[in-house]
């Protein structure tokens, strides 16, 4: 990359589809999608302005909620999309998911968070 090139972010990423996995599918989903797509999901909510999903557990302790977040930002970097992650309290994680290039949610969301739900079936409390 030249001194005159700037790189890449993820906005750019998803409008020339050259990012990583999941990055060609970046419309925004309209209310029935999300409807419909939603309960396909485990454990995750319609956050209430529409345009994001979340999801919040509980891991055992501090440690396993770290290393919960740790997996799921070592996920979201592989596939180039990134969730809003929050540790309350000591052991209660909360997982915000929306596509910032179309201010709302689109499939990258869904796709995530049912990959996020994999890693959460081993390491969060029922």
């Amino acid at each position: 990359m030249s001194d005159q090139e700037t790189p890449p972010t993820e906005t750019d990423s998803a409008k020339t589809n050259a990012g990583p996995p999941f990055q060609d599918q970046v419309i925004r989903l309209s209310s029935e999608e999300i409807a419909s797509l939603l309960p396909r999901l485990r454990g995750w909510e319609l956050h209430p302005n529409g345009k994001r999903i979340v999801r919040r557990c509980r891991t055992r302790d501090f440690a396993s909620a770290m290393a919960l977040l740790a997996r799921i930002g070592h996920l979201a970097e592989g596939v180039g999309h990134h969730p809003d992650l929050h540790l309350e309290s000591y052991c209660h994680v909360r997982i915000e998911l929306w596509t910032h290039a179309v201010e709302g949610l689109t499939h990258l969301d869904f796709q995530l968070a049912a990959k996020i739900d994999e890693l959460l079936v081993n390491m969060t409390d029922p």
